[in-house]
């Protein structure tokens, strides 16, 4: 109890309206990726999608793919740019549809430590009512704990509208 009101307090999500937010303490990160994901599908399927997709950034953590593959989810992958490893909102967005049951944004992603422009990305997935998971395994507590004027720092967590959920490792950084 005591981690996950550490984790809620880090990522502010004394900020989320409407629900009442919650946490799990799993093994590691893919076993979090696995658990948000099947959340992502059940939802989609409750409201009568069948095959339910999953939209994320070629750079995302592997677990997203194998998560699709367990869940029997569609998987879109969306290509980064190849000099700043992000991937561009607009391409990203462009991908959703009626089946998109979760769009993945990472803080910061798994080969280069990038983080991809979450507040572009969630003001959208807002406005689209697609939920959208942040994986912050990889310095995701280091980031919620910089200063807000840090330079180049921007907001990843629920404090944006469109952030529904966020994976964070203790075993990186968090201890």
């Amino acid at each position: 109890g005591e981690i996950i009101a550490m984790a809620l307090d880090t990522f502010h999500a004394d900020a989320v309206e409407g629900s009442k937010p919650a946490g799990l303490v799993t093994s590691g990160g893919t076993d979090s990726i696995l658990h948000a994901m099947l959340c992502y599908r059940e939802a989609a399927q409750a409201r009568g999608v069948s095959r339910p997709t999953l939209v994320k950034p070629e750079t995302a953590h592997p677990a997203f793919a194998k998560a699709a593959h367990l869940f029997g989810m569609g998987l879109t992958v969306v290509p980064v740019d190849p000099i700043t490893t992000l991937v561009d909102p607009e391409a990203l967005l462009a991908t959703v549809d009626e089946d998109t049951a979760v769009v993945v944004a990472s803080a910061g992603n798994y080969p280069y430590g990038t983080v991809d422009p979450i507040p572009e990305i969630a003001a959208r997935t807002a406005a689209l009512g697609v939920g959208l998971h942040v994986d912050a395994c990889l310095g995701g507590f280091v980031l919620g704990f910089l200063p807000e004027d840090t330079p180049g720092l921007r907001r990843f967590d629920f404090r944006l509208p469109g952030v529904s959920s966020i994976s964070a490792d203790t075993h990186k950084y968090g201890y």
